[in-house]
């Protein structure tokens, strides 16, 4: 290789690294005098200790649902823990990340990482909404996004919608339907960007597209759900993943707009949500002195951790109690093969002495 393919190379090589490097530190610096807390899969960074604290209690659990309404095929979308960015101001927030001044949070999927600011509904809506964005979009690749846009803002406020403790389809919902009020499907789906829907659509393509999520994930089951999103990943059609996803419910989007349609229109009692159904215990709504301490969720991971040891250990004890079963019966039989042998060289020694005599 000659000197002037070395350099570049080496220039290259620079070039490809750069713009990483200074965003990494970028970061940092605006970071720097931050709160810091990390969870099993995630670490927070936060200007207060309070906030901090609330974050860290809640945001696992948030995870776990997102993740059991997806499929396992979402889980650890990241080697790392998933960095929680919260500036101080909102002016900071807009400034650092380049969102529009109505933007609340955003799930960058380049970083793999959330970025929001101390806001009325936190936890509650912004962390649940941009989560489920994260880990949908960053697993099904950006060659699925944007033409999934209506999956990913759907299902984006099916969870925030729960985590808010209220359900999508509710009889509400389905009056607002039956009165003509949603976007049919193939124009819902062929939307890419909110900014090409016009002023009075904007609520009702939302509602239309976290109605459908809510519709197959409870009335048609997760199961199917999580096998039409790992389809629609491979395939990129819709099509061809709600007929193998649902061969005996749906061939396409047609016959899914149909159904959904029957079903939103059909006359239903008086829904009431079972104990399962019920959104978790947030803390977010707890007042200052309810919020459990650094040093408690410390202590309950700790809990947890030797907790599932504790477990381990039984299930350890029960295998070698087991073995030793198993052993003492072997020695049984052992020992009574040896009474066997002793008891036939008896007999054929005695019966030597009598032949002798």
């Amino acid at each position: 290789m000659c000197i002037r393919d070395r350099y570049i190379y080496l220039l290259s090589i620079f070039l490809l690294f750069a713009e990483p490097l200074e965003a990494k530190a970028a970061w940092a610096n605006a970071f720097k005098g931050y709160y810091q807390w990390s969870t099993f899969n995630f670490i927070i960074y936060s200007p207060s200790q309070d906030l901090t604290n609330r974050i860290a209690v809640d945001i696992e659990k948030i995870y776990e649902k997102i993740i059991n309404d997806l499929g396992y095929a979402f889980y650890r979308i990241n080697k790392d823990r998933i960095p929680i960015y919260i500036f101080r101001r909102r002016w900071d927030y807009i400034k650092m990340t380049g969102m529009p001044v109505w933007s609340g949070g955003h799930a960058d999927t380049t970083e793999i990482a959330i970025f929001a600011y101390p806001q009325k509904g936190l936890i509650r809506s912004i962390i649940p909404h941009e989560l489920t964005h994260l880990v949908f979009n960053t697993y099904m690749g950006r060659d699925c996004f944007p033409k999934l846009k209506w999956l990913s803002e759907g299902l984006a406020v099916y969870e925030q919608r729960y985590f808010e403790g209220m359900k999508i389809n509710t009889p509400e919902t389905k009056r607002f339907v039956q009165r003509g009020g949603y976007v049919p499907f193939k124009k819902m789906m062929a939307v890419r960007s909110v900014d090409e829907l016009s002023p009075g659509t904007v609520d009702a393509w939302y509602l239309t597209t976290a109605s459908l999520v809510a519709y197959l994930i409870e009335e048609k089951g997760k199961s199917g759900f999580h096998e039409f999103c790992r389809i629609l990943k491979t395939t990129k059609n819709v099509n061809y993943a709600l007929s193998q996803a649902y061969p005996w419910d749906f061939s396409d989007v047609n016959e899914l707009e149909k159904r959904w349609l029957k079903f939103m229109k059909a006359r239903r009692k008086k829904e009431v949500l079972s104990a399962s159904q019920q959104p978790p215990l947030i803390t977010a709504e707890f007042t200052k002195r309810e919020v459990p301490s650094m040093f408690i969720v410390h202590m309950k991971e700790k809990k947890r951790l030797l907790q599932n040891k504790l477990y381990g250990l039984k299930d350890r004890m029960e295998k070698l109690r087991q073995t030793l079963n198993h052993l003492s019966l072997k020695m049984e039989k052992l020992s009574e093969k040896i009474k066997n042998i002793t008891f036939k060289d008896r007999q054929v020694k005695e019966e030597g002495k009598q032949d002798a005599d």
